[in-house]
């Protein structure tokens, strides 16, 4: 029998996942069982266990940060994903992050985060590589996202993010337009643009992302980003 608890520290299951992830090979394992034992977490935040037959097999998090450094502003995080070697194989995680997702669109989220070095595994669960970002350990990590709205118009953009450019003109414009001093205008909207506050709408030829009082607005076809201005109040 599998069963998927998202606990606080009151939970029944919540010590005997903290002794599981000490003893697990997993060296972030006691880490978090450090962090479970601290209760680091605030209000909503949630440590996730998967029991099979009344026995912690596996454990994950979710939380407002993870370890991407502070200077972007995604939210919130799956992290921890961790199944014991002798579960494996029965799709646990996946059951794990479907749990998660489902208390996520609870709390009004319309994105969910997860950073990995996995390659071609949470593709398989519907997450969408943004790219590859700086972790607050000092290393370079993949970040990966997925939409929970009802509407998934903005999937498409989303997927291609290494798609967008722009032209010259449209760095003058855009530095202008917001009083900018960068020098990545590309990079600086893709950060934007995959961010959990965007907002993507597909009208005609283009996409339009409000994201913090700006809008960008970016060719469908060619990917470019064309121009980006304040919201007009």
């Amino acid at each position: 029998m599998i069963e998927i608890y998202l606990m606080t520290a009151e939970h029944t299951y919540w010590k005997e996942t903290i002794s599981f992830a000490e003893r697990c090979l997993w060296k972030a394992g006691s880490y978090l069982a450090k962090k479970m034992q601290e209760n680091e977490f605030n209000e909503w935040e949630r440590v996730c266990a998967v029991c099979v037959n009344g026995k912690v097999a596996g454990f994950s998090t979710f939380t407002e940060k993870d370890g991407l450094s502070g200077q972007y502003d995604f939210t919130p995080f799956i992290g921890f994903v961790f199944v014991d070697e002798r579960y494996r194989g029965k799709r646990l995680s996946e059951l794990m992050i479907q749990k998660i997702i489902s208390y996520a669109k609870e709390l009004g989220y319309k994105k969910v985060y997860i950073m990995s070095g996995e390659i071609g595994l949470y593709e398989k669960y519907g997450f969408v590589k943004l790219g590859d970002y700086e972790t607050i350990y000092g290393f370079i990590d993949q970040l990966f996202v997925q939409l929970i709205a009802e509407v998934n118009q903005d999937l498409e953009l989303l997927r291609h993010l290494d798609k967008l450019h722009t032209t010259e003109l449209g760095v003058v414009r855009i530095k202008r337009n917001l009083s900018l001093d960068i020098d990545d205008i590309a990079e600086w909207c893709k950060d934007k643009i995959g961010s959990a506050h965007s907002i993507i709408t597909r009208k005609g030829k283009n996409w339009y992302i409000n994201v913090n009082d700006i809008v960008i607005t970016v060719n469908a076809h060619s990917y470019t980003i064309i121009t980006a201005h304040r919201e007009k109040r």
